[in-house]
């Protein structure tokens, strides 16, 4: 077998100490390292395909330079991988690389992303709320005894004692529901699923005040009959990239037949439409067609730029840039911190003009 190239091997090559390679490529500021030094070092390290021993560099530090991301959503769906490369951006500026955990119980009563951490596999968990749950009873109170780094993305949880990061949903439909009831002068329909979640809560707040404010009449909430357990199984049965072709029983069909069910009457001449997913504005004008409406969806991707007039845009991107800062930021001895981002509102015909 061929020899491991070595740290010693590099500071030959170059002509330096052992010592100032590490400097150089661990990218120490303690230690001046002259600009001409630095890239001799360099060079000697491309030459020599020289890998630092991470596992040796982790035992010596007790750290292991990764971070767990806990998520059980179907990656193909743009708003969860664009929060996942958003870790990938900032973790690897960083200098942390990431891996995927799982939230699932082992035999002995640990989930799995706090094993990965006591075997020091991790040092951190960013987690992503599985239908907007965060981590159990249990598994919190252990985080919290043990001053565990991490953060939870999206879950709403009020003022647990351990990071947050998570979205302004009231403002983005307040501000999305005022700008386009100055487009119409007809009834405000809110369009959105029946489950009771925080993010639903506070976009129908923001829908509501709007109404309030412009001193027109509450809005008509038209509930689409999507309970927990249809929102658990969207993403189970729905295959990954698209709707096979003839499969009636898959998540994504699922949820535009209850939707079909809840809209069809509900809907009239000249409504202003406000849709609470993505794309339910698109399909709405296709299943429920009506004259003279505007619609806007509050939880956007690329299918809200058709077929309406606004749309909200969640800061996905920087959602899982900020995770990753607010993780490394206890990792290194600070304080846990409360993130709130605010989504911002798109005039499509702007976009596209």
């Amino acid at each position: 077998m061929e020899k491991r190239v070595t740290g010693k091997d590099v500071a030959r090559r170059a002509g330096v100490t052992a010592a100032t390679v590490s400097y150089v490529l661990n990218g120490s500021q303690k230690q001046c390292v002259s600009d001409a030094t630095r890239a001799r070092v360099l060079e000697a390290a491309r030459e020599l395909g020289y890998v630092p021993d991470r596992t040796a560099k982790s035992l010596r530090r007790r750290e292991s330079g990764v971070l767990g991301v806990v998520i059980e959503k179907n990656l193909s769906t743009p708003r969860f991988s664009t929060n996942v490369q958003g870790m990938l951006q900032e973790a690897s500026e960083r200098g942390y690389r990431i891996t995927l955990c799982r939230n699932r119980m082992r035999e002995n009563g640990m989930v799995d992303y706090l094993n990965a951490y006591y075997e020091r596999s991790i040092d951190g968990v960013i987690f992503v709320g599985r239908d907007n749950e965060g981590p159990d009873a249990r598994s919190a109170a252990v985080i919290e005894r043990d001053r565990i780094p991490f953060v939870a993305l999206d879950c709403h949880l009020g003022s647990k004692p351990f990071g947050s990061v998570d979205f302004d949903y009231r403002s983005g439909a307040y501000e999305v529901t005022t700008r386009l009831l100055k487009m119409s002068l007809g009834r405000l329909v809110y369009v959105r699923p029946e489950v009771q979640t925080p993010q639903e809560t506070l976009r129908e707040e923001g829908v509501r005040a709007a109404c309030a404010e412009a001193g027109r009449v509450e809005p008509v909430i038209v509930q689409v009959s999507i309970d927990y357990r249809e929102l658990a199984s969207f993403d189970a049965r729905r295959p990954a990239g698209s709707v096979v072709q003839g499969d009636r029983d898959s998540g994504y069909v699922n949820m535009l037949r209850l939707l079909k069910r809840a809209a069809v009457g509900a809907l009239r001449d000249g409504d202003v439409v406000v849709a609470s997913w993505s794309g339910w504005s698109r399909v709405l004008q296709a299943i429920a067609p009506v004259q003279g409406a505007v619609y806007a969806d509050l939880a956007s991707d690329g299918l809200s730029m058709i077929g309406t007039k606004l749309f909200s845009q969640l800061p996905n991107l920087e959602a899982g840039r900020t995770c990753v800062s607010e993780v490394l930021q206890q990792i290194t001895g600070g304080a846990s911190g409360h993130h709130v981002l605010v989504p911002t509102c798109h005039a499509t015909e702007e976009l596209l003009s």
